[in-house]
């Protein structure tokens, strides 16, 4: 046999071979593994009910695992016994959520603005035309520039101040007291919050007190006493037994030396009780 011979049978052998494999490949892939079966057609086995209990339940038509436990109404396994009947809708937000508790109960319109806010000392209390009580308008009870005189003075209660001892006017105009005190008495009912304000100058030796009494003077309380070196405003708030009483007497004295005092302010706020 020739060589070219023996080279054309290998070839057509080689051929052959992979033919077949290829054949063999195609067909193993043409065909589908067999699904495995967890159960047979017709086959039941038992099953545990929700409360106790057992039922059964039959092998699915695909036979690759089991149908629904048949339990009683409500005892079911599936659809019967999940989230319709204990789940999300029965004790969701629509039950205890924000519909309850929320704003609309607790927040704002509750305790806000609208309870302890504007609406209550807003703008409606502290405007309105002049001599109109409204309650919690800031009213000026009486203010005084002394330009050497002792009043009356402008606010809702002008009058004149009253003095006693060593007293007189600076070149400016100015009260001075040299152990005198100087007075002015007005009434509070239907305020409270009494502010006064004024300037003082005074020696640094001196001590300027500022006195109040409701009872004709049988008794007095400081309201301020300044020891420092004066060319300054001050201001105080009467106690609270200054409120609301018909005759309330204020006294400015110097003690060791003299004070100089100058634009008293006194103001209050407007209870409504007047």
């Amino acid at each position: 046999m020739t060589r070219m011979c023996r080279q054309m049978r290998i070839r057509t052998a080689m051929r052959t071979l992979i033919w077949v494999a290829v054949t063999v490949l195609i067909s193993a892939c043409g065909e589908p593994a067999a699904e495995e079966q967890i159960c047979q057609l017709d086959e039941v086995q038992a099953c545990p009910c929700i409360g106790g209990g057992q039922a059964v339940q039959e092998c699915a038509e695909d036979r690759q695992g089991w149908g629904q436990c048949q339990c009683g109404s409500g005892e079911d396994l599936g659809e019967d016994s999940g989230m319709a009947d204990s789940g999300m809708a029965d004790s969701s937000i629509a039950d205890s959520g924000i519909a309850d508790s929320s704003i609309a109960d607790s927040g704002i319109a509750d305790s806000g603005v609208a309870d302890s806010g504007v609406a209550d000392i807003g703008a409606a209390d502290i405007g309105g035309p002049d001599g109109e009580v409204v309650a919690g308008r800031l009213v000026t009870l009486w203010a005084h520039r002394f330009e050497g005189t002792l009043g009356p003075g402008t606010g809702l209660q002008p009058g004149d101040m009253e003095t006693q001892g060593g007293q007189g006017f600076s070149d400016d105009g100015s009260w001075v007291s040299m152990g005198g005190w100087l007075s002015k008495t007005l009434s509070t009912v239907g305020y409270n919050t009494i502010e006064v304000e004024y300037f003082l100058t005074k020696a640094v030796a001196s001590t300027c007190e500022l006195n109040v009494t409701i009872d004709g003077g049988s008794t007095w309380t400081n309201v301020l006493s300044d020891r420092g070196d004066g060319q300054y405003t001050l201001n105080a708030t009467l106690p609270a037994s200054a409120e609301g009483e018909r005759r309330v007497e204020l006294r400015w004295v110097a003690v060791n030396d003299w004070c100089w005092m100058n634009d008293i302010r006194i103001t209050a706020l407007e209870t409504g009780g007047r």
